[in-house]
């Protein structure tokens, strides 16, 4: 973000930059009441080494993390920068939450993302199911998050261990 800036216009900025989606006025609008952008989270991560020199440094990271619902027509408008990006592709949210290659906090906020997905259904069908079918889909949640969040408490310890040996 940058200074003076709300998450949802540094959104909507990055989005224009990286991907050509110039949202409308009227998008805009609805983005300044909330509107079609959902928060996932806010994260802090810190590592005792990094990338960069100096390694000894250390660095922190923080990021607001946001999905938007785009529609078929907005996707096949993106423009991807080539000059941004070598190579861009789709790839299902479980594939980025079980790859250890990628980076802990991108796993995180999609594995939210996913949990806060399927918890709006199991919201949704709470009028409409019937008692125990709604109790074993609670349980088939609290156990797919508990064993889903492990793994990835375990590979961010992972990561960091890794930085250190490096």
């Amino acid at each position: 973000m940058k200074p003076g800036e709300t998450p949802f216009e540094s959104a909507a900025r990055i989005l224009r930059r990286e991907l050509g989606w110039n949202l409308s006025e009227d998008a805009k609008q609805h983005i300044r009441a909330g509107g079609r952008f959902m928060g996932v989270g806010a994260y802090s991560y810190t590592w005792e080494f990094r990338e960069q020199e100096p390694k000894n440094n250390g660095v922190a990271d923080i990021s607001a993390v946001m999905t938007i619902k785009a529609t078929k027509a907005e996707i096949a408008a993106f423009k991807f920068d080539s000059k941004e990006y070598e190579q861009h592709a789709w790839v299902d949210c479980w594939t980025v939450i079980n790859d250890s290659s990628k980076h802990p906090a991108l796993r995180r906020s999609v594995a939210d993302l996913v949990k806060a997905m399927e918890w709006e259904s199991i919201v949704g069908e709470c009028a409409k199911a019937e008692d125990a079918l709604l109790g074993k889909k609670l349980k088939e949640f609290v156990a797919k998050w508990t064993e889903t969040d492990a793994m990835l408490v375990s590979a961010s310890e992972d990561h960091h261990k890794r930085q250190k040996m490096s």
